[in-house]
């Protein structure tokens, strides 16, 4: 998997390509530390990502806990239909804001 991230503003943008599984997930939580995802909304774009598993999933939700804990938003871009798919059998669509 391939994890770009930039800081604009208040924002860290993460722009993911390949799977979200349990070793990439790892590969994001320390990639991605939480000193530097403190005090800032999270934008996930999902544009190149083609799966997402549960560790997948765990992690998605550790990020958005550690920014509802500081106030701040998280949203994820651009899912494609699998994955969107995994999100309503799942119930996460109702967990992670998700826009179109």
């Amino acid at each position: 998997m391939n994890i770009n991230s930039r800081v604009e503003g208040n924002t860290l943008f993460i722009d993911l390509e390949g799977r979200l599984d349990t070793v990439t997930s790892q590969q994001l939580a320390e990639l991605i530390p939480l000193e530097k995802r403190r005090n800032l909304d999270i934008d996930f774009n999902f544009e190149k990502l083609d799966y997402v598993s549960s560790a997948g999933l765990r992690i998605l939700v550790l990020f958005k806990k550690e920014a509802q804990a500081t106030n701040n938003k998280m949203v994820i871009r651009n899912i494609n239909e699998v994955i969107k798919e995994i999100f309503t059998v799942t119930g996460f669509d109702k967990i992670l804001k998700i826009v179109e």
